[in-house]
C-alpha cells in the first residue's frame, strides 16, 4: 500500500524508515519534483515531531548526519540522473529547516518564539498603486475597480485590467500627477503620449497628465522600465536625482532609489542621452548601460546583462554572482520588511520566482551558498504592529 508523503517524511525524519520507505519517499521525490505536495509534506512533518528550539536542534544534527551520507563523493558535472534529483530533493529539508532558516513569530512585543504549527510566511508582492491627483487628494487603486476614475482637465484617466490609462484630449494646461508604489507593490500604467511604464515597488514617478509644449518630462524615484511612443517634434525626457535622460522613441529601464549611491540606465533597444551633472551627456547604445556616482556626478558606461536588469519586469530574482547586500535591499523592497544584522560577503547566483513566500526565497540562498554558515531568521510581527516584518542575519 502506498503511504502518504507526510508518514514517509515523519518515519524518515524520525530515523525509523526503512530502506524500502526510504526508497519510496525518494522515488516519489524525483518523480514528482518539488511540488507543493512535497514541501507541505516536509512542513507537516517537521513541525509534527519538532515543536520546541531544543528538539529542532537535535532534530537537525541527526538528520543532517544522515543527509550527508546520501550524497556522493563528487557531485554530476555533465548530467543530473534521477537519484541526483532525489538526494537533492531531501537536502532542500535540511537548507529550509535545517542549516539556519527560522522562521519566527512575535505573538507579543517582547517575545519571539518557534511556531510549532503550519510556518507563518511572508507573501510576495502584488499588484498596486497609490495615485496622487494634481489637488492633491490621493486615490488607493487597490480598491478600485476597472472603468473611469476622474478626469484631469481634458484627460480622462482610467483604470483596465490592473494598469493606468491616461486618454488626453486637446489641453495646453499642466497638471501632474504622482504614481507612488509602497514596499512590495508595482504597478502599469500608459501615458498620455502612449509610453508604457512599468514601475517597481518602493518608487514613484511624476508625470504631465498632458503632453504640451516641446518636451515630454517625467520624473522617477526608483525604478521603473520605459517603452516610449516615438515623437522626433517632443523629445521624452527623464529626470532622476543624478541623471537626465532624452530618448525619442526606445526600451530603457532606470534605477534611481534614493538609498543606493548611483543610479543607472540600461538601454534596451533604440538610443539615448544620459547627463549627470556637470558631466558632458554620454549617448548609449542598445546593451549599455550608464552608472552615475551620485556624489561625484561620474558616469561610467559597461556592457549590461539584461536579463539580470530586467527580471523584476519578468517577474523573478535573477542573481549572478550578486553580493548579498544587494539581495537583501531587494528583499527589502519586494517583501516590505527590514533587515538586520552584518551582512556577509558573500555572492549567489541563480533564479527564483517573485511570487515565492519569502521563506522560499531564504531557503533558495541558503541552499544555493557555498558558504553554509549563515542564517536568516525571519520574524513575523503580530497584526496591526506598526514595525515591519525583519530578516535577521546570523553569521
Amino acid at each position: 500500500m502506498k503511504s502518504s508523503l507526510k508518514e514517509l517524511y515523519l518515519r524518515w525524519f524520525s530515523g525509523k524508515a526503512s530502506e524500502q520507505e526510504q526508497a519510496e519517499l525518494f522515488n516519489r521525490a524525483a518523480d514528482e519534483g518539488p511540488t507543493d505536495e512535497l514541501n507541505d509534506a516536509m512542513y507537516e512533518a517537521w513541525n509534527a515531531l519538532f515543536n520546541d528550539t531544543d528538539a529542532i536542534q537535535s532534530g537537525r544534527s541527526s538528520i543532517a548526519e544522515r543527509v550527508v551520507k546520501l550524497f556522493p563523493a563528487e557531485a554530476p558535472v555533465k548530467r543530473i540522473n534521477r537519484r541526483w534529483w532525489a538526494i537533492a530533493a531531501a537536502a532542500a529539508v535540511i537548507a529550509l529547516v535545517g542549516t539556519g532558516i527560522f522562521v519566527m513569530q512575535t505573538r507579543q512585543p517582547a517575545k519571539q518564539q518557534v511556531v510549532n504549527n503550519r510556518l507563518p510566511d511572508k507573501e510576495p508582492a502584488q499588484d498596486g498603486a497609490r495615485l496622487q491627483l494634481a489637488d492633491g487628494s490621493v486615490i488607493t487603486l487597490d480598491s478600485m475597480s476597472d472603468g473611469l476614475i476622474t478626469h484631469e482637465g481634458n484627460t480622462a484617466v482610467k483604470l483596465s485590467g490592473g494598469k493606468l490609462i491616461y486618454d488626453a484630449g486637446a489641453s495646453t494646461e499642466l497638471k501632474y500627477n504622482t504614481m507612488t508604489t509602497p514596499a512590495g507593490r508595482k504597478f502599469r500604467l500608459t501615458l498620455p503620449d502612449g509610453t508604457q511604464v512599468w514601475l517597481n515597488a518602493a518608487s514613484s514617478l511624476r508625470y504631465p497628465t498632458a503632453f504640451a509644449g516641446d518636451e515630454r518630462l517625467v520624473e522617477i524615484k526608483g525604478e521603473a522600465y520605459f517603452e516610449v511612443s516615438r515623437d522626433a517634434a517632443k523629445p521624452f525626457r527623464v529626470k532622476t536625482d543624478g541623471q537626465l535622460i532624452e530618448v525619442l522613441g526606445t526600451r530603457f529601464n532606470v534605477n534611481a532609489y534614493e538609498d543606493d549611491h548611483a543610479v543607472s540606465t540600461t538601454l534596451l533597444s533604440g538610443s539615448v542621452s544620459v547627463k549627470s551633472a556637470g558631466n558632458a551627456p554620454v549617448l548609449l547604445q542598445p546593451r549599455l548601460q550608464a552608472v552615475s556616482d551620485r556624489n561625484s556626478g561620474q558616469t561610467e558606461v559597461a556592457t549590461a546583462d539584461t536579463l539580470d536588469v530586467m527580471a523584476w519586469k519578468e517577474g523573478v530574482f535573477r542573481f549572478h554572482n550578486t553580493p548579498l547586500i544587494l539581495i537583501m535591499q531587494q528583499l527589502q523592497r519586494w517583501y516590505d520588511v527590514r533587515v538586520e544584522g552584518d551582512i556577509p560577503n558573500m555572492h549567489f547566483t541563480g533564479v527564483i520566482s517573485r511570487n515565492s513566500p519569502l521563506t522560499k526565497v531564504l531557503h533558495f540562498l541558503q541552499f544555493t551558498s557555498e558558504q553554509q554558515n549563515v542564517r536568516f531568521v525571519l520574524t513575523l510581527q503580530p497584526p496591526g504592529s506598526r514595525e515591519k516584518d525583519r530578516i535577521t542575519i546570523i553569521k
